[in-house]
């Protein structure tokens, strides 16, 4: 059965369950429901929801199509393929760091006079298919690092992700409100990534 249709299953069970808890059932009819019961909660192999769910979001972030974010891109665009390190997934850290040469080349040039890295910039984040993420830029000057804050272990949650999962970063202007974004995504293969860069879309 499908994870979604388990879902809808469980839904079902429990609304009929919550109905019949104030009625009287013939004793043929509670033996039955008992047994179902036990055999619910000591079954042997279990359904993990859960991870099937996660499984199937990292693997909706591969499956990245371009045009899912196109719409959104104004100017100022850059993009770098990387894998995720250990400490972009621990939960003790919850941030996405950015590489530092990638952030003096591309982010702090389209940086405008009221946003202070510093202080933290509020920026949205799409994913693959284009869904919107709330979360924080900011740059640590004691290491000189640069980070996604403030959303990022949600967003790794979502999505299952983990160590070496590959992935693309993008960071551009956004083409209706001019503000900062960024995008995690699906590596560009060879060919879309020519002709991205044909179309003078990236920097």
């Amino acid at each position: 059965m499908d994870i979604l249709a388990q879902e809808h299953a469980k839904y079902d069970a429990a609304t009929t369950l919550m109905h019949m808890s104030r009625q009287v059932l013939e004793p043929y009819d509670a033996n039955n429901l008992r047994k179902i019961i036990r055999n619910t909660l000591y079954a042997k192999e279990p359904v993990v929801v859960v991870d099937e769910l996660k499984k199937r979001r990292m693997l909706q972030l591969q499956k990245f199509s371009f045009e899912n974010i196109r719409d959104y891109i104004g100017t100022d665009c850059a993009y770098v393929p990387r894998d995720l390190t250990n400490s972009d997934v621990l939960k003790q850290q919850s941030r996405l760091r950015i590489p530092t040469d990638f952030c003096k080349a591309n982010i702090e040039p389209i940086l405008r006079k009221d946003e202070n890295p510093e202080d933290g910039i509020s920026v949205t984040v799409y994913d693959s298919e284009g869904k919107e993420y709330l979360m924080k830029y900011k740059c640590w000057t004691s290491t000189g690092s640069c980070v996604l804050i403030s959303g990022w272990k949600d967003f790794v949650n979502y999505h299952g992700l983990k160590e070496k999962d590959p992935f693309g970063l993008w960071v551009f202007r956004h083409a209706q409100t001019d503000n900062l974004c960024f995008a995690v995504t699906g590596q560009l293969d060879e060919e879309t990534l020519i002709q991205i860069k044909k179309e003078g879309i990236l920097m």
